[in-house]
């Protein structure tokens, strides 16, 4: 770690001052002695050494721990529709495949959607659909200035959620009929 530091100062110096130092200037004001001097002063002075080990250990975590946060629900909705974009990407193969199977006689699509296990994953794809496009409209209104308020953005992401929610449940509804 030492040696990354003593490399990216080095360089930095040399961006900034050139390679060379002008002749006959004091070593103190030589930038790249004076951060070497810096660096590794630990090495000869043990309680710089004891100084510079304490700057390392922090209360803080290491690894954060992203289950113990408390999104609000606008963030929520704008995790959850990335989240959506990449299940709708890959769903684009299983979609493409229905499409060339209607093309050529529907009778794999037709098995597929009558199954449990596939009406499941057209139900999925069609929630992941239902919800990317509520909360795409609510960036756009998002980007036109309208509900950017803190009411009016927790207003419109419990919207989204419930537009979704009812637009797959009708839709289950209509499948199980």
């Amino acid at each position: 770690m030492l040696c990354i530091a003593i490399f990216i100062l080095d360089n930095t110096r040399r961006l900034i001052f050139g390679n060379r130092t002008q002749q006959g200037q004091d070593r103190s004001k030589r930038p790249h002695l004076v951060y070497h001097a810096l660096l590794t002063s630990h090495l000869a002075y043990p309680q710089v050494k004891e100084r510079m080990s304490g700057l390392h250990q922090s209360p803080r975590p290491v690894n954060l721990n992203l289950l113990r946060f408390h999104f609000p629900l606008p963030a929520v909705t704008s995790i959850t529709h990335r989240l959506t974009g990449v299940v709708l990407f890959f769903s684009v193969w299983v979609l493409l495949y229905v499409l060339h199977d209607a093309l050529t006689g529907f009778d794999t699509t037709r098995t597929l959607s009558e199954a449990p296990l596939g009406k499941l994953i057209l139900l999925g794809i069609f929630a992941a659909a239902s919800f990317h496009l509520l909360a795409g409209l609510k960036h756009l209104l998002l980007d036109l200035g309208i509900g950017e308020g803190l009411r009016a953005a927790r207003i419109m992401s419990a919207g989204v959620w419930l537009l979704a929610i009812v637009s797959t449940v009708l839709l289950a509804a209509a499948m199980l009929i």
